[in-house]
């Protein structure tokens, strides 16, 4: 996946389906941090029949879908309605720097007689529980698990969005995060968001050489792009020396993550393979 004109590009080249809400705010935003949720919803259809509907007061940028469809309902530098009151980091209001990202699911369930039940009583079968203590409260709970094809599918729309945008690594936050004050407990403990932004800005995934840290070998530095190729817009210049970790490989090509001012993941993009040399 890629990004054109605030656009998601699916992996056939195609824009994904776009659903332009009517929950958003007027002007344009510079995306900064990512917000990763769950819709507390069932279904795909019944989500985005939501956020088209102005009662809501509530929007996203890409729902997910449990068999990791994807459909858009503004551009990436709209504000969109997914943060609502939130602070982290002596920051504010969210929704004017963020990208927010729904994922169909539950989320928090009530165990009853018969069962597990999501809040609005519908049943949730026993194989799609797992129970587990939200890093914010201290007794367990049960949890709608997130099916393969929406996590594989969030990824992939992570990485385009995160490289495009150059969003770092500790800029990839759950609702949680920056709403858990007032009662937020999106993406969820089964999300495990910490791993998941291990695969995303690091972590080889089995598309990758899995080999570890490479270093840039030109002394004329290697040119770090939005997509695997030279036609893809620089995103910025590595220079010689700079370490970077692949995460997948499209040919010659590898998307990888390169290394902070501490040695860690960071910002993500294509570079040309031959340039690079294992550490």
């Amino acid at each position: 996946m890629r990004i054109r004109n605030d656009r998601l590009i699916g992996p056939d080249g195609k824009t994904v389906l776009f659903d332009d809400t009517p929950n958003k705010s007027r002007g344009e935003i510079t995306p900064e941090y990512l917000v990763m949720h769950y819709t507390a919803s069932g279904t795909l259809r019944g989500t985005v029949g939501w956020f088209n509907n102005p009662d809501a007061n509530a929007s996203a940028h890409l729902v997910i879908g449990h068999d990791g469809s994807v459909i858009q309902m503004g551009r990436f530098n709209q504000r969109l309605w997914h943060a609502g009151r939130s602070r982290l980091g002596g920051r504010t209001n969210f929704n004017a720097f963020s990208i927010g990202i729904e994922i169909v699911n539950w989320g928090k369930l009530s165990r009853m007689s018969r069962g597990w039940a999501s809040w609005t009583g519908a049943a949730v079968p026993q194989e799609r529980v797992a129970v587990a203590t939200h890093k914010l409260d201290s007794r367990e709970s049960g949890w709608e698990v997130f099916d393969a094809a929406q996590l594989d599918a969030a990824l992939a729309a992570s990485r385009a969005i995160c490289t495009h945008y150059g969003i770092s690594q500790s800029k990839v936050v759950g609702h949680d995060d920056i709403s858990g004050y007032r009662g937020k407990r999106d993406p969820g403990p089964v999300f495990e968001l910490e791993r998941f932004k291990d695969r995303l800005f690091g972590r080889p995934d089995g598309n990758g050489s899995g080999n570890g840290w490479f270093q840039v070998i030109s002394v004329n530095g290697l040119n770090l792009r939005e997509g695997p190729g030279v036609g893809f817009p620089v995103l910025e210049a590595l220079p010689n020396g700079t370490r970077v970790i692949p995460i997948q490989t499209d040919g010659v090509w590898w998307l990888v993550a390169k290394a902070d001012a501490d040695g860690n993941p960071d910002k993500t993009g294509w570079v040309h393979s031959n340039w690079l040399a294992e550490v």
